[in-house]
């Protein structure tokens, strides 16, 4: 009797369902990212989770999770929505997140803080021109730093970040940081 040879499992599979045989070959095209006009692109959402404490949390079971995407954002176009951070005041929550932002003509642009000659100097914008697995190249935007410190008041030393919002074409709002330096005496010092 002659013998059969065994094929492997998924091999098998495969030749049996040639429907799942196509699905296997496109996946595994689409993982190795080396599609033509075929990009990953990661969208952040924010969800709640909750737990008896901050290391053994999941998903709260009360709530409908995202709690935000960027689809929520009305004020900007916004591609992702991230960082999310919470604050209380008495009995009222407030969610704090930074949206990215697609109304900077599809520009990925990468926000640094200028240390020369001190700490908080300065901040730099950078557009990111090429953000790959193997590579990673940006290119300073003109103007840098875009924002140093006045010389006077709350930010007379510097600063070293900002967070800029388009709130319509022509006007934009950031939140940024400032440092002063002040002389202190005390044992401590």
């Amino acid at each position: 009797m002659p013998q059969m040879k065994t094929l492997p499992h998924r091999t098998a599979i495969l030749m049996l369902f040639p429907g799942l045989s196509i699905a296997f070959i496109l996946l595994t095209i689409l993982r190795s990212g080396d599609v033509p006009f075929v990009a990953r692109v990661d969208v952040w959402s924010i969800g709640i989770y909750s737990g008896e404490s901050p290391f053994d949390i999941s998903p709260d079971a009360d709530t409908l999770n995202p709690v935000l995407t960027a689809a929520d954002v009305t004020d900007t176009p916004a591609i992702s929505v991230a960082d999310p951070f919470l604050f209380r005041d008495e009995s009222s929550w407030f969610l704090f997140f930074e949206v990215l932002n697609s109304d900077l003509d599809g520009r990925l642009i990468r926000i640094a803080q200028d240390d020369d000659p001190t700490y908080g100097n300065g901040v730099r914008a950078f557009q990111v021109t090429q953000l790959t697995q193997s590579g990673y190249e940006e290119q300073e935007i003109p103007g840098s730093p875009h924002l140093t410190g006045s010389g006077r008041g709350w930010n007379r030393s510097g600063m070293h970040h900002a967070d800029w919002i388009q709130i319509r074409p022509g006007k934009w709002i950031a939140a940024v940081d400032g440092r002063r330096t002040r002389i202190a005496f005390g044992s401590e010092y």
